[in-house]
């Protein structure tokens, strides 16, 4: 619990130092929605692909650092019976996060989500996590932001838990999963 508080007074901080930073015509709060694609590739076994969307926002410590949440949920290409829905969180790091023009960062953060059967309680579902490292790219106008962002992610919960991965040959170096965000938020 002290450590908690410790990183949340640690965080605070950090906010309010970068907003008593910022300059007139910043905006450090970003919210929106996007495209959210997740792609599972096993070399010679298979591929899932999930497409969806997610609600995503963004609170920037300065010009190089902000923090960005998403809540998302996609289903099977192939299935629309099976979805996964989930949540991640990533430290961006980069160059002209708040204010207008083009934009580029690296994005560190995790993944939690769950994939199952539509009918099956979110709570019965497997569940995945990890981390994941990103990079992305995009343009700030006035008072939206569109971002573009290709995340890969850690694998051993996709390789260990999905049954098509545990196909006879299949190691864990020959999985591949990858996250990729297409979103379009208010910038305030």
């Amino acid at each position: 619990m002290r450590k908690a508080a410790i990183i949340g007074l640690a965080g605070s901080l950090m906010l309010a130092s970068g907003l008593a930073q910022a300059v007139e015509g910043d905006r450090m709060f970003t919210l929106g929605g996007s495209l959210y694609w997740i792609d599972v590739d096993a070399k010679n076994v298979g591929t899932m692909d999930f497409t969806g969307g997610a609600f995503i926002g963004s609170a920037a410590f300065n010009n190089h650092v902000a923090l960005r949440g998403s809540i998302y949920g996609a289903t099977w290409d192939v299935d629309d019976e099976l979805e996964v829905t989930g949540s991640d969180i990533q430290m961006l790091l980069g160059n002209n996060l708040v204010r207008e023009g083009f934009k580029y960062y690296v994005a560190l953060g995790v993944f939690n989500e769950r994939i199952g059967p539509a009918s099956v309680d979110a709570d019965d579902r497997e569940e995945f996590s990890g981390a994941q490292l990103g990079v992305g790219f995009g343009y700030n106008w006035s008072h939206i932001a569109l971002d573009y962002t290709l995340n890969f992610r850690a694998v051993d919960d996709y390789a260990d838990s999905i049954g098509i991965w545990q196909a006879p040959g299949a190691q864990h170096s020959d999985v591949i999963a990858t996250s990729t965000v297409l979103a379009l938020s208010l910038r305030f």
